[in-house]
This record gives structure tokens, sequence and C-alpha cells, in this order.
């Protein structure tokens, strides 16, 4: 998984790039090119995520939506990604 965490902020940081790129953080604008993948725990993400504009109404608006139709899809904040496992 393409996490990475910044030196300078300590945020997380995650890229979709399959190949090498310079990487720089969005969040403080550091280099983190040469700073090794790290594999973040499920806390860690949320915790980020929470942070994030919106975030906590698309959680209230999934939670609702699952309450309503008692099924909460494929995957969502309650439910890990199985990835087909």
């Amino acid at each position: 998984m393409p996490w990475k965490r910044c030196p300078n902020c300590q945020r997380l940081s995650y890229s979709a790039a399959t190949t090498p790129i310079r990487w720089i953080c969005p969040h403080c604008e550091h280099d983190l090119t040469l700073i090794p993948d790290i594999v973040p725990d499920r806390a860690e993400i949320e915790a980020e995520f929470m942070e994030l504009e919106g975030w906590r109404e698309y959680l209230r608006r999934h939670k609702r939506t699952a309450r309503d139709t008692g099924s909460t899809g494929a995957s969502g904040p309650d439910r890990p990604l199985d990835h087909g496992r």
C-alpha cells in the first residue's frame, strides 16, 4: 500500500501511483520521495479522514442510509474492504 508518514508534519499521505515519482506531502510540501512506505492501521487512516472537510457529514449520511435501508453496501466506514477475498 502506498502510504507514507511525513517526517516534517507527521501526517499520512497516500498515492495511487504505481511508478516511482517525486512524492510531495500534500499537507506541508515536504519531499517524501525517499521516505519508505508504511502500512497504517485503520485508526490512523480514519483520524486523517476525520480532518477532511465534509467527511463527518458523509459519515452521518452513510449511517442514516444504512439505518433506513438495513444495508451498508459492499463496504463503508463500518465494514472493511475485502478486495474479493
